[in-house]
């Protein structure tokens, strides 16, 4: 283990990551005064919804357990950590896998905040810090993908039919 192998942008994506699992327990969304009704935002009498609560009431119908993919997003930049600092040879350019799940992570929390916010009546919720943090440590593992790949050479392989 040879921690000297740790680049800038390994770090700026494990920060990243780090934000986003601590953003996942605070709340995103929050109610502002409204109708009584508008209360139920993720419960009956709750005011506020984490980001497990968040993704939970989002994908009920559609995909079961996209808050473990949030989580999985977030721990993408530690797994990079470990591999670069044991030396692991990839079949790809590191930083690369990380910077995927970044953008996944990213386009998720972009689409749930801006798009299709939870609430039956979506003018009286509004965005709350986890929404926030999320959303920048997303980013900042997209970020930190990118310089690490740049910083150790990106892709070494040239596309069939090129010289």
């Amino acid at each position: 283990m040879d921690f000297r192998r740790l680049g800038l942008g390994d770090i700026v994506a494990a920060a990243g990551g780090l934000v986003l699992l601590i953003s996942m327990f605070l709340p995103w969304f929050s109610v502002d005064a409204g109708p009584p009704e508008s209360e139920n935002l993720c419960g009956q009498g709750v005011d506020s919804c984490s980001g497990f609560d968040t993704f939970h009431f989002f994908t009920a119908l559609i995909i079961p357990g996209m808050d473990l993919l949030m989580v999985a997003a977030a721990l993408a930049p530690w797994i990079l950590v470990w591999i670069v600092v044991r030396g692991h040879e990839l079949s790809w350019p590191p930083g690369e896998v990380t910077m995927i799940s970044g953008a996944a992570a990213s386009t998720l929390i972009l689409y749930n905040g801006l798009i299709d916010r939870v609430g039956d009546t979506r003018e009286f919720v509004s965005l709350d810090i986890g929404w926030y943090l999320a959303l920048l440590g997303s980013l900042g593992i997209v970020a930190g993908g990118a310089i690490s790949q740049v910083r150790r050479g990106g892709v070494t392989r040239k596309p069939p039919g090129t010289f």
